[in-house]
Formats: structure tokens, sequence, C-alpha cells
């Protein structure tokens, strides 16, 4: 990812950016009762099958919490950059680079400049620019930095601050005008051990242990999660479970494969949903994701893929109905250049409910592109018709 050019005139040049989210991505004031690990991950996509930009999230754990203590949130997101799916670990965010220089202009005129890389949790590396002892993103999110001794600390609109000590993150803190909440990293009840590309995350509340495998670096993908329920680890968890009157439930997801290989897609074609033709060609993909969700007895739960061509993306959901995967949701967005920074994006969302009945729903939008990201600046109804709509912003 390129940070910036300097040029004879000293003139910062805009970076590329990746879009990022306002929320810390790490802590939540919750409590104990809300320590429950998610158990089918797959529910997970639901909240980003719809959205262009969104993540792909991995639940590992979630601390337990009490009194005046912050719960901390374990997860794996992917993001795509340059034609490349990578993975990040959100409490791996962390200040990466930092730049700090000065130099005279033609006029012998001093100009200074500091910046801080800030590599977020949703796997966006936002640069900084600092004035005074504060600096702003330019993302233009409203998050920032200050400094206090020897640390670094990122304030957010959710009240909570991300403690960094050497790069690095070791604790948050929560401040309202009712209470103050704080947590060390990996938060009480989890215990956090690391072998060579293996994270080992086991939590007391939830008593279950979640391994994560990633390849070659921690932003690297594709990425495996095992998630080993407790009736499946030991006598005594097997007896807490019978005592609790808790059936072991086949449905329970627990490994999750990730990759990036085209040909883990055999077998499943976008084709599916559309039963009577007329399934978009945007030729050859430029890149793939795959997840797989197994259930304990590695019976294949669900599986989705989602497959980008340029500016287009498909993503596409099967479940599991009696002995094999059905197509259960698909969201198509196609988008068509009006001018160099407008589009017209057209997006489809086919859906089949329980009884395979299918339903299919078509919408356009104008959005323009800025250099931190994208802004819907008109959305229609009737598209092309004697009827069309459009509504402004």
């Amino acid at each position: 990812m390129p940070i910036c050019a300097i040029d004879d005139g000293i003139t910062l040049l805009q970076p590329e950016l990746l879009e990022d989210e306002e929320l810390n991505g790490v802590a939540k004031a919750g409590c104990a009762s809300c320590c429950e690990l998610h158990k089918n991950p797959a529910k997970l996509l639901e909240d980003v099958m719809d959205q262009v930009s969104g993540r792909i999230e991995d639940l590992l754990t979630l601390s337990m919490a009490s009194g005046n203590e912050l719960q901390i949130a374990h997860f794996m997101t992917t993001y795509y950059y340059a034609g490349t799916t990578y993975g990040q670990y959100n409490c791996n965010t962390c200040f990466e680079e930092h730049y700090q220089d000065s130099a005279n202009d033609e006029n012998g005129s001093e100009a200074a400049w500091e910046f801080d890389f800030l590599r977020r949790p949703s796997g966006a590396l936002v640069p900084f620019h600092w004035t005074g002892n504060i600096a702003k993103p330019l993302n233009d999110c409203e998050y920032y930095i200050y400094k206090n001794g020897d640390t670094l600390r990122v304030k957010f609109n959710d009240d909570i601050t991300q403690v960094f000590s050497d790069d690095i993150l070791i604790k948050c803190e929560y401040s309202s005008s009712t209470e103050k909440k704080e947590m060390t990293l990996p938060g009480r009840g989890v215990t956090y051990t690391e072998n060579g590309d293996s994270y080992t995350f086991q939590c007391v509340n939830i008593r279950e242990l979640t391994e994560l495998t990633i390849y070659d670096s921690a932003k690297a993908a594709p990425f495996v999660c095992h998630y080993i329920p407790r009736s499946l680890r030991t006598f005594g968890a097997q007896a807490f479970s019978l005592m609790s009157n808790t059936a072991l439930d086949a449905d329970v997801v627990t490994r999750v494969i990730s990759s990036t290989d085209i040909a883990d897609t055999a077998g499943y074609s976008f084709s599916a949903f559309f039963p009577g033709g007329g399934q978009p060609d945007f030729g050859t993909p430029d890149s793939c994701l795959v997840k797989d969700f197994f259930n304990q007895y590695e019976t294949l739960m669900a599986k989705y893929i989602e497959l980008r061509y340029g500016d287009n993306l498909m993503r596409g959901y099967w479940h599991k109905i009696n002995t094999g995967l059905v197509p259960m949701e698909l969201v198509v967005f196609e988008r068509n250049s009006t001018n160099l920074d407008r589009f017209l994006e057209t997006r489809t969302d086919i859906k089949f409910d329980s009884n395979n009945e299918r339903y299919e729903a078509v919408s356009r939008s104008l959005k323009e592109r800025f250099p931190f990201g994208e802004q819907t600046i008109a959305e229609y109804k009737y598209y092309g018709t004697e009827q069309q709509m459009e509504s402004t912003y």
C-alpha cells in the first residue's frame, strides 16, 4: 500500500486508502451474561452479504467482564486490496510505520511533517497526520490519536480508547459520563498462546477452545478456524453438558476453512440461483474467497463463495438441508461507469425460503468515488421506465 509521494515542492500526495469503520473493533462495554461464543459462525455472514465492502468475520472468543471491566473480542477479518485477499486478526492492530522529517522550500522556509500509520482491526492501514499533540486520520474518520507519556492512545466515538505501548495494543479503556471501565489484553478468562502460525484461545467462561492457523504470516489468507465444543473435549466437559441438559447440536459449526483457490468452488455454481437462466456473465473472476463450514462430524454444513470481477461482485451462500447443500442467498453488484468518478450500481438480491420458493429484488443507485471511499448520490425506483423516480442526496 503506497504511503505518500513527496515532490521538489514538498507537496504531500494523497495515499490510496482502504475503507475503515468508526468503531474501535476490539473492546465492548458488556457484562458476563453477554459472553457467549457464536455456536454457528456461518450466521455472521448474514450481516455482510449485502455490503460491497463488508468484511467477513470469524469470531474466535470473547472475554468475560464484570464491574468496571471491558469485554475483549478476538476475531479474524478479511480485506481485499490490489487483487489479493488478506487476513487480519483484530487484536494485532498496531502502529506499523512512523515518518518524521523536514526540509527547506525554495524560499528557505522550513516545512516539517510527521505521520503515523495504524493497522486497524479491519485490515486498513490508516495514515495519521500530527499537528501538535493530536494526529487525525487522512480517511476523514472521527477517531484520532493523542500522546500520553510513553503511550499512544486512539480515541473512538463509542467512548473506547485503545492504549498502545511500543506500537502494540496493550489495553482498552471506556469512559462515559456515568462510568469508567478498562481491560488489558487478552481479557479476563481468556488465555492466548502462539506457536508459530498457530494461535490458540481459551475462555474460562465459555469452556471452549478455538484454534486459528494462519498461513505465511498474520496478514495472510487463507486461514483455518477450528472450534472445539466443550462436549467434545474431556469427560468432565461432557458431564457438565449432560448435567445442564444440553443436547449435542448436530448443526454446531466447529471448523471453518477459508480459501482463495477457485478450484474450491467446484460443484457450486451461481447458476443454481438462476434456474430459468439469466445469470450475469462477468467473464473470468479476478479473485475468489471460499468459506466451508463443518460440524463436529466433519459434515459440510454451509458454503460461502465470493467472486470479484473488476468492480463487479457476486456473493453466494449455500446451507445444509437433509443430505446436501442447497442455494440460500445470492447478492450481485454490477457497476457501470457513467464517467471517471461516477457509476451506476445495480444490486440484485436472490433468496430461497424453507419451501425452496425463489424471491428476487433489484435496486439501482448512482454512486461517486472519492479519495476516501464512495458515496451514494441518487437512488432510483422503476429505473429505465416512464415511471422512473429518483431520490438525490
